[in-house]
């Protein structure tokens, strides 16, 4: 018996940095690399998931066979690459409010990567981390953001920034030196899993050499209304988990805002938001498990109608052809045809 299909994997980056990857991979030489077949070119919202990333990233590897990628790719992501995130960092006031700026909104770029900074009397951090393991891809991945993080600080500075100090995530025996000519600052290694890099306190309120009052506030707000879409984007993907995780019964709109610490009106606000519904939803999960039923059980239909929570056989069948276009028996039909 087939398993149902499984959640897809977690979305790791956004689209231009696969479409600059493979620009940059022909020409250093590795022409015959394509996009990832889960990919859609056209999709002007899917992110690259994380296996198709582990999969691209890591036969370029194997063919380059250079251990300074990474840091090569990096230098080819110029600061627009980054959309708002970007000139919402380079048009920030100070360099404080410029690093904090991407570390609020790094995850639109990289929904992977988690971002933090803090402050103190002596210096400040930003931190970055991966929510999930990278895998192969974890030196090129960190390599490439250290550049990135290099770039925007000569930008907000005008000149190399010799005062940071890199904190690269894996051990100096794997890293070797290559690092250490790529970066304007002092680079260490370490064995935990966090990339840390430090700037002394007297760059807090240093003014940003691209400060633009005006801009910053435009692209902040772009990048709010961007983590707010996602924010319903997540919580529609929420539902759709926890319909699809229930067993014996379909869980009320009541019961799954409960869950999620919302009222009702509150989740059907949010699901509307992004096109979508709790009865759309529910729709759709009774549809993935009358397939699933119908393909690989032998149970009636109106067995399967009673499963699932119909009044009875004619309204299930109704309900299917809607959704489905065909009935129930046809689909069972044609599943057992195509064996």
């Amino acid at each position: 018996m087939r398993k149902p299909a499984t959640t897809p994997d977690r979305d790791a980056f956004h689209r231009v940095y696969l479409r600059v990857l493979l620009a940059f991979a022909t020409r250093v030489g590795i022409s015959e690399v394509q996009a990832p077949a889960s990919w859609a070119p056209a999709s002007q919202t899917q992110a690259l998931p994380l296996s198709a990333a582990q999969q691209l990233i890591t036969v370029l590897l194997k063919q380059s066979g250079d251990a300074q990628l990474g840091l090569r790719f990096g230098r080819e992501l110029q600061m627009h690459a980054h959309g708002e995130v970007g000139l919402a960092a380079l048009t920030a006031p100070t360099w404080q409010e410029a690093f904090a700026t991407f570390a609020q909104f790094g995850a639109l770029r990289a929904p992977i990567l988690e971002f933090t900074t803090t402050t103190d009397a002596r210096s400040g951090m930003l931190a970055v981390r991966a929510v999930q393991s990278l895998g192969t891809i974890h030196a090129f991945v960190f390599d490439t953001l250290a550049v990135i993080v290099d770039q925007l600080a000569e930008a907000l500075l005008g000149e190399p920034a010799r005062a940071l100090q890199h904190h690269l995530p894996y051990p100096s025996a794997f890293a070797g030196t290559r690092c250490q000519s790529a970066l304007a600052g002092d680079v260490r290694f370490g064995s935990d899993a966090v990339y840390r890099v430090q700037w002394p306190a007297s760059h807090a309120q240093r003014t940003c050499l691209t400060a633009d009052a005006q801009a910053h506030a435009r692209a902040v707000a772009e990048c709010e209304r961007a983590q707010e879409r996602l924010h319903h984007a997540e919580i529609n993907t929420r539902v759709r988990s926890l319909l699809l995780a229930s067993k014996s019964h379909w869980p009320s709109a009541e019961q799954i805002a409960a869950q999620l610490n919302m009222s009702v009106r509150n989740l059907f606000r949010q699901l509307a938001a992004c096109g979508s519904s709790y009865q759309f939803l529910l729709d759709e999960a009774r549809l993935a498990r009358a397939h699933f039923l119908l393909s690989e059980t032998d149970l009636s239909v109106a067995a399967i109608a009673e499963r699932l929570g119909f009044a009875d056989t004619s309204n299930f069948a109704r309900t299917f052809r809607r959704l489905a276009g065909v009935t129930p028996v046809a689909f069972r039909r044609a599943q057992r045809r195509a064996r």
